[in-house]
């Protein structure tokens, strides 16, 4: 069972992709075009998930100087007041082609969703819908 446990951001060459794969242009330009529509409606943030175990999640709490209640209180936070972790790469079992698409996007952000799982060969098997 995977736990919601925080919502960081993150520089995008900290992610690493349980499944890479090569991205396919058609599929970032349908992206590129949903995410000039959600600008337009004022959304610019994007969300990914990201499975972390409790050694990773022990790690990105001394990183930010965070208690872990405090790391669960970004859950509510504004998109301003996401924390920027940087050093620490986070695992996504996807949401390659969703990161290409944010860095070719200027004016786009994007957001980790942090899941706690018991073991790292959990991680692939996480499923999410923001």
């Amino acid at each position: 069972m995977a736990t919601l446990v925080g919502v960081v951001r993150v520089p995008l060459e900290h992610l690493d992709f349980s499944h890479p794969q090569q991205i396919d242009f058609k599929v970032l330009k349908r992206l590129t075009r949903m995410v000039k529509r959600l600008r337009a409606a004022g959304l610019t943030e994007i969300q990914i998930p990201s499975a972390v175990d409790q050694g990773t999640v022990e790690q990105i709490l001394a990183q930010l100087g965070f208690s872990a209640e405090q790391l669960r209180g970004t859950l509510r936070n504004g998109q301003q007041d996401t924390p920027v972790l940087t050093g620490i790469r986070l695992c996504c079992p996807y949401g390659q082609h969703t990161t290409a698409t944010t860095a070719r996007n200027k004016g786009t952000s994007l957001v980790i969703h942090l899941f706690s799982v018991e073991r790292r060969s959990q991680i692939s098997t996480l499923g999410y819908i923001s």
